[in-house]
């Protein structure tokens, strides 16, 4: 499996392209390894990554982010130390990093020496880094669906449905105290893809996260869009989110005007 990943590296010129192709060979590869192993029942994928991997968002991503439905049946530890077993059987040479005593329990995989091995530093101690969150009391609401996958490696895996997954999306925009450009580029995208907001899930992650009631009908959002956008610096939007997207014509898409005409054409799902 990592020869498979080093010559295929190789053949990318591109640094940032090849750093985003291991990156993403990794991410996929330990999905792969969940689905296989049938340890992570009740795990279920969220987030950017998830969008990018099935349903081929053209931006990379950083994180794996799963929620679960059933946590005290979840030994974090023991999961985590499923996929590094079976990582390293495939070859790879890493380490990690856990925490585990919060509600969102984490683990950071460093692996060690693919990027030298890539010709991507040289430094053998040079890491790659690739967190993986689970949320283990995650918001009600949310819908679920199972997707196979077929790009690096065929596998399924069960995720939260595109409602569910704009309704997070708008969450962070919404609550997160800092500027993450992704989450832009990603709301453009379930923006033009008429992607309806699951209602539900949005108003019990906002009461969960802000610790009172949000009502999301359309006037609203709207409007609490609106005014977030005004806040914006997209100058910082941009710089954070260039380094991800694979076609740098589409950041001139990422602006307050367009992302404002298209707040008025959003829908909600009951």
């Amino acid at each position: 499996m990592k020869d498979i990943l080093q010559k295929k590296a190789l053949l990318i010129e591109n640094r940032n392209e090849k750093y985003n192709f291991i990156r993403e060979f990794l991410q996929e590869l330990i999905l792969k390894i969940m689905d296989d192993t049938q340890k992570f029942k009740g795990w279920y994928f969220v987030g950017g990554t998830a969008l990018h991997i099935i349903y081929d968002v053209n931006r990379y991503s950083e994180d794996l982010d799963f929620s679960s439905m059933n946590s005290e049946k979840i030994v974090f530890n023991d999961a985590i130390e499923i996929l590094v077993q079976q990582l390293k059987s495939y070859g790879f040479n890493l380490e990690t990093k856990m925490k585990t005593e919060k509600t969102v329990k984490s683990s950071l995989f460093k692996f060690s020496k693919i990027l030298y091995e890539t010709k991507l530093s040289h430094h053998t101690t040079e890491n790659l880094l690739i967190k993986l969150d689970l949320d283990t009391n995650p918001p009600k609401g949310a819908g679920f669906a199972l997707t196979a996958v077929n790009k690096n490696f065929l596998f399924k895996i069960p995720h939260y449905d595109l409602p569910s997954l704009f309704a997070g999306k708008l969450h962070a925009i919404l609550c997160r105290t800092y500027v993450k450009g992704r989450d832009y580029y990603d709301f453009l995208w379930y923006l033009t893809k008429k992607i309806p907001v699951n209602k539900s899930l949005l108003e019990n992650a906002y009461k969960q996260t802000q610790q009172k009631e949000i009502r999301c009908d359309t006037e609203t959002l709207v409007t609490l869009l609106e005014e977030k956008l005004q806040s914006i610096n997209f100058d910082v939007v941009i710089n954070d989110v260039k380094s991800f997207i694979k076609d740098e014509k589409e950041l001139a898409l990422i602006n307050r005007d367009i992302l404002g005409k298209l707040i008025g054409t959003i829908e909600i799902s009951q």
